[in-house]
């Protein structure tokens, strides 16, 4: 199980606490992508058909993130996961939101998953989006820090649970993202040649396409209402 702590193997803190984190992300607010890839030296382009990470590593650069892609949390002496949510002109999230890749052989628990690491503590940064909205001009909101409830903790859990047991049977490829009420399982990557093997009921490899864990965006409406109040 993971626990938060001081020094990572990425590096030393930044932050004594999560009221720096958060003071440090909410100076985001009200500010455009224009004006903080200007800061940070980026080139900002047109759109983000071929740049779907820009948002969040622009995030990830204003506050120091590291190691964005290990298997702890993006700030792990918090035990603090950073997530864009790019929310539209009503309030409402706009896509499902990426959690972290699905490594089915090597999670032998929920308590000892990725996802579970990565869900505990969110410091959620909502962005506006929209097909007619200029990417410059896209304004951040102000961050705030979420944990689940008992309630929703148990759900992602149960979730969890079922999903990996179907990927453990052997079944990846009919374990489709139907499934599941808060996380559900998406293909993770550039294009369908893309394969990673896996072993099957029967103990062989079998090639697919790798997926990842998401939040619905279903629940990430219930967490921009309980946090903005935006609708």
């Amino acid at each position: 199980m993971y626990e938060p702590n001081r020094l990572s193997r990425y590096g030393a803190s930044m932050y004594k606490s999560e009221l720096e984190l958060l003071n440090k992300a909410q100076q985001l607010a009200g500010m455009t992508l224009s004006q903080v890839s200007k800061n940070q030296d980026i080139i900002l382009p047109t759109n983000l058909s071929k740049a779907k990470g820009l948002i969040g590593q622009l995030a990830e650069n204003h506050l120091g993130v590291t190691a964005p892609n290990a298997p702890e949390p993006d700030f792990p002496e918090l035990g603090v996961e950073l997530k864009t949510l790019p929310l539209d002109i009503r309030g409402l999230p706009t896509e499902s939101t990426y959690i972290c890749r699905c490594h089915s052989q090597f999670e032998p628990s929920w308590s000892d998953s990725r996802v579970w690491h990565k869900t505990q503590r969110i410091l959620w940064l909502p962005i506006e989006s929209g097909p007619d909205l200029a990417l410059g001009s896209r304004r951040f909101g102000l961050a705030q820090l979420w944990s689940p409830s008992p309630e929703q903790a148990q759900q992602m859990a149960t979730d969890w649970e079922e999903l990996m047991e179907a990927l453990n049977c052997g079944d990846l490829d009919q374990t489709g993202a139907q499934h599941g009420q808060i996380l559900q399982l998406r293909p993770k990557a550039a294009n369908s040649t893309c394969l990673h093997q896996h072993v099957g009921e029967d103990a062989t490899l079998i090639a697919s396409v790798p997926k990842g864990f998401y939040f619905r965006s279903s629940f990430t409406r219930s967490i921009a209402q309980s946090l903005w109040k935006c609708f």
